[in-house]
Order: C-alpha cells, then sequence, then structure tokens
C-alpha cells in the first residue's frame, strides 16, 4: 500500500478514536458516515473522478468501494444547497465544552480539517473549490458551537496545504476506465462526475448527514 494511504489511514484513525473517547463507542458509525459525506462533498466540488479517491476510501473503510458508488455520491453531496448535518456526537462535544470548559470541540475542528484536506489531497492536488469546501464545512460546525455559547476559532483550509491548481492527469477521462486511461495520451479533459445525460440514483455512501 502506498504511504500516502497509510498515513491518510493513521489520521482518520486517529481522529475516530477521539471521537470515540470523548462522545461514547455509539458515535463510531456516526463519525464514519459523517466524515464520508464530508469527504465526498469536497470531491465533488471538482466535477471529475480521480482513481485515488476510490483506493483512499475502500482502505479508509475496510471495505471495497466502487468507482461507480463514489461518482454517484459525489453528485448527490455536492449538489448546490446541499448541506451536512451537525453530528450528535459533535454536538455532545460542544455540551461538554460548556460544562467542563474544556475545548474538545475546537480540537476536533482543527484535526477535521487537517483530514478532510489529507483527502482531498489524495490525488495529488488541492484546489480552490476543494479549500471552499472545507471552509464551508468547518464555518458550519464553527457556527453550531456559536450558537450553543462556545466560542470556535474558526479554520481555514489552506491552513494545512496551500491551494494547488488542478491536476488534470489525476483524473479520469470521459468514457475511460482505470485500465484504459494508462494507454491514453495525456492533455484531455477530465471526465464529469455525472456523465452525460444520465440521472445518477442515490447511493448510500451519499445518503448519511445529508439535507
Amino acid at each position: 500500500m502506498e504511504t500516502k494511504f497509510v498515513e491518510l489511514k493513521q489520521e482518520y484513525e486517529d481522529l475516530k478514536a477521539f471521537v470515540v473517547q470523548h462522545a461514547g463507542e455509539e458515535a463510531q458509525e456516526e463519525f464514519r458516515w459523517f466524515f464520508v459525506g464530508a469527504g465526498l462533498q469536497v470531491w465533488g466540488k471538482n466535477q471529475a473522478f480521480a482513481p485515488d479517491y476510490e483506493k483512499a476510501l475502500s482502505v479508509l473503510l475496510d471495505e471495497t468501494v466502487s468507482m461507480q458508488q463514489i461518482m454517484t455520491a459525489m453528485v448527490c453531496c455536492s449538489e448546490t444547497g446541499r448541506i451536512l448535518r451537525v453530528p450528535v456526537f459533535y454536538k455532545k462535544m460542544i455540551e461538554r465544552d460548556q460544562a467542563e470548559e474544556c475545548r474538545l470541540s475546537q480540537h476536533f475542528l482543527e484535526e477535521f480539517n487537517q483530514l478532510l484536506v489529507s483527502l482531498a489531497y489524495i490525488n495529488g492536488d488541492f484546489t480552490l473549490e476543494e479549500a471552499n469546501a472545507v471552509t464551508q464545512i468547518l464555518d458550519s460546525l464553527a457556527e453550531a458551537g456559536k450558537q450553543s455559547g462556545v466560542h470556535l476559532t474558526k479554520v481555514s483550509a489552506i491552513k494545512e496545504k496551500p491551494v494547488t491548481d488542478r491536476k488534470e492527469d489525476s483524473y479520469l477521462r470521459r468514457g475511460r476506465e482505470p485500465e484504459e486511461e494508462k494507454a491514453q495520451p495525456s492533455g484531455t479533459k477530465p471526465a464529469s462526475i455525472r456523465s452525460e445525460g444520465s440521472t445518477p440514483e442515490k447511493s448510500k455512501l451519499g445518503e448519511w448527514h445529508a439535507e
């Protein structure tokens, strides 16, 4: 397994352990799907599929996730106006911050930022569209704390890694499977995640925590 996937998996597992420690074992599944929904929303802003997305999610979730599942869910999660609901485990952290004067929600905010940026960067770029999507997600979490009387310092997505140009050769081009892609000359535009004339079906990857 490539080092970048190993490192991403470790970041994910570390934050999951933090969530379970401070919000209970029952928060594990909710964190899993909140993260997936957020990641798909970020990737979807590029409107293209990178084969590294499939590898990354399969490693993180310890199950095989297909290209079609991810492409369908990316479309669903990145639709204009679609938001992620603030998860229950995060609300519990805010409540503990209020009662115990600790900074659990701020720590989660900072670590979740780092994890989403690492996920976005898995195919070698971190576009402005992805950075804006990460910031929007983080701002919604910070706002939830503010509404509950907990002051959270907003986190900047570009603090972790600078925004880059789009790495065109990391994306799958229209009508090509990953195996075919290797034999194709470079220089053409990557495929849209929504094929022309198609209407994606809902995927379980995109159903959690999206409104």
